[in-house]
């Protein structure tokens, strides 16, 4: 299985980007 090392979460620090930030945290564990 494909196992990135890092994964790039581009922001503006709005809600939605927090939201995306948070998705992006559960998908790195």
């Amino acid at each position: 299985m494909f196992s990135p090392k890092r994964i790039l979460v581009p922001t503006d620090f709005s809600e939605y980007s927090d939201q995306a930030v948070s998705i992006a945290v559960d998908i790195a564990k």
